[in-house]
């Protein structure tokens, strides 16, 4: 008995509260307002006369941290002229090295490396002149070697 009773309540307090809501989304707004006409020129001078204040207030004219090793125009030239001056380094072709290790003996100053130049293998020691390349040093994981002023280093791989 006591859920009719809950429920004979309730719906029609729901009913008026749906009605209550429909009614001002609705009908309620039908010419009760009354909009006044407001003069918008007057805000937008103030407007004009604050943004012109800001703009008087702001200093626009510090250098541009984004750009500040970029160089300008007249610069550039100077810069280009002066590499065209310069002598361009010849680049040195190096054929396919591969160095394969070391052998050692027991005097250290004629230790041997093992490299494939090109196709072919070669016992070199420090010094000596192979296909324009001169071996400079010799350790047991590398070698160093040198090619018309070019110095390299080759590593032993595993």
């Amino acid at each position: 008995m006591k859920n009719q009773k809950i429920t004979y309540i309730l719906l029609p307090l729901a009913l008026v509260i749906w009605g209550i809501i429909i009614w001002k989304i609705f009908f309620a707004n039908q010419g009760t307002i009354n909009y006044k006409q407001i003069d918008t020129s007057v805000k937008i001078d103030k407007e004009k006369r604050i943004e012109k204040q800001i703009r008087k207030q702001l200093k626009l004219d510090y250098a541009d941290p984004f750009l500040k090793d970029i160089k300008h125009f007249n610069e550039k030239e100077e810069i280009i002229n002066e590499v065209k001056t310069e002598n361009i380094a010849k680049v040195v072709r190096w054929p396919s090295i591969r160095f394969k290790g070391m052998v050692a003996s027991h005097n250290r100053n004629s230790s041997l490396g093992i490299l494939y130049i090109g196709n072919k293998n070669y016992l070199v020691r420090k010094g000596q002149n192979i296909e324009n390349i001169v071996v400079q040093e010799i350790a047991r994981d590398s070698i160093e070697l040198q090619c018309e002023n070019d110095v390299r280093h080759f590593y032993l791989k595993r």
